[in-house]
């Protein structure tokens, strides 16, 4: 995913790393699953010990964005897919 459209109607792109607009949430089951495979990855480090620790804590759970122009959460449980699961207002 390249560029994010807030029903707001603000585009945003995705290549910025680290992003000040991309969150992770990661539930309660999968930080096990998590930490087993960073443990894992840690015992057989490599080169590149960092880029493989990140992706794969980048790939677990739902990736969320927020909107820097009207403050939605849009939120995607696949990784691969172009369009939001969800998009949820914040009240004040």
């Amino acid at each position: 995913m390249s560029s994010i459209t807030c029903k707001c109607g603000h585009s945003f792109s995705d290549g910025q790393i680290p992003s000040p607009y991309k969150q992770f949430i990661i539930s309660d089951q999968q930080v096990d699953g998590l930490v087993e495979q960073l443990l894992s990855i840690l015992k057989t480090a490599s080169d590149n010990l960092g880029d493989t620790l990140y992706y794969t804590i980048c790939n677990t759970g739902a990736t969320v964005y927020t909107c820097q122009k009207c403050g939605r959460l849009i939120v995607f449980n696949d990784k691969a897919s172009e369009k939001a699961d969800i998009e949820y207002v914040l009240s004040n």
